[in-house]
């Protein structure tokens, strides 16, 4: 990714000289969540339990958010679970980690069930780039360096054993260029979170997620039948490179999926997107003490801000790049990215991914 990085910083100097002229026109944004809960039988097969969705679109500005919970009664087995999701209206003058945000805490103290969680959210910008923004005439083709803001963190925990075998977060993240000649997939990063048999916790990325940015936090206490295995991956910026036509309507899709399951027994599970989770201490009360909720909590809090210290370290450096300039969750309208098309006519940089 070095050469990318390179061409941004070039952009970027050139972006501070062109101001906001630079700016391209959203001509219209829809935004959506979804989120689903499924309970899980050792005995085989599912039950659907609830599922919520929504979307929204320039006309209503509210924010989209929707949540899909479940309390299981059953005094000898009680369980909680919540899969919540949110687009915020984009700010476009700053990146919003919040904008895009979801969340799934799964807790069971059943051996003979366990919960499936999903979520889903979706922002799509129409934009349009018109000659005098881009330095270009009707009908050329430019090319655009984009950006992708994620973030994330998550845990695993096990209270009457050390097994987390079963226990899986699965994260996808997906941009998707949409015009008249058809639909182009600029991103596609997966990363896949496994518990093992031995209490570990194993991780495997494609399509070019950043996964030596990922922290790994281990809360294991050798002394009790406690498990708790925890990772997070700073905020940071997938790049990626398209073509646009010059005053030729396009859509830019942002998608973001994360799917999870815990495992049977005493078992807690949580993963955050965007916006820090706080929900695991409501979800963890339903079946641990206050005590045993609170300092569990503050042990995946205490993930995250780690994860963040390494951030800061590794931007420092120069090496990667964290938090960009620009437009809410993904910056693809920004004038950082468009001032590319200004220099770039006379001697056109081909396609990249």
């Amino acid at each position: 990714m070095g050469w990318v990085v390179r061409r941004l910083a070039f952009v970027a100097g050139l972006s501070l000289a062109l101001a906001v002229a630079t700016n391209a026109e959203i001509i219209e944004i829809v935004r959506a969540a979804d989120t689903q809960l499924q309970r899980g039988l050792t005995k085989g097969g599912t039950v659907d339990l609830v599922r919520q969705g929504t979307s929204r679109d320039d006309a209503d500005p509210a924010p989209v958010r929707v949540a899909s919970r479940e309390l299981h009664f059953d005094p000898n087995a009680p369980g909680l679970g919540v899969a919540a999701a949110q687009v915020l209206p984009p700010d476009l003058s700053e990146a919003n980690p919040a904008e895009f945000a979801c969340n799934i805490t799964l807790n069971t103290n059943d051996p003979n069930s366990y919960y499936i969680g999903r979520t889903f959210v979706d922002e799509a910008r129409q934009i349009v780039l018109h000659p005098d923004e881009v330095n270009a005439v009707a009908g050329d083709t430019v090319t655009l360096i984009g950006s992708l803001f994620i973030d994330g963190s998550l845990g695993m925990l096990r209270f009457d054993g050390r097994d987390l075998s079963g226990m899986e977060i699965k994260i996808r993240y997906e941009v998707i260029r949409q015009a008249d000649s058809g639909d182009e997939t600029l991103v596609d990063a997966t990363i896949a979170f496994t518990g093992t048999s031995d209490g570990d916790m194993l991780f495997e990325g494609s399509g070019g997620f950043p996964t030596d940015t990922i922290l790994r936090s281990d809360f294991d206490n050798p002394f009790t039948e406690l498990i708790f295995q925890a990772a997070a991956f700073p905020r940071q910026a997938l790049l990626f490179e398209y073509d646009a036509v010059v005053d030729e309507p396009f859509t830019l899709r942002v998608r973001a999926e994360m799917k999870a399951q815990n495992a049977p027994g005493e078992t807690t599970l949580t993963a955050a997107l965007g916006a820090p989770d706080t929900s695991l201490f409501d979800v963890l009360s339903v079946t641990r003490p206050e005590l045993d909720a609170a300092r569990l909590s503050a042990k995946m809090d205490d993930a995250r801000a780690a994860a963040g210290r390494a951030a800061d370290a590794i931007s420092g450096s120069g090496a990667t790049p964290f938090a960009l300039p620009g437009c809410g969750l993904f910056g693809l309208e920004s004038m950082l990215l468009l001032a590319f098309a200004a220099a770039g006519r006379a001697a056109r940089i081909g396609r990249g991914w």
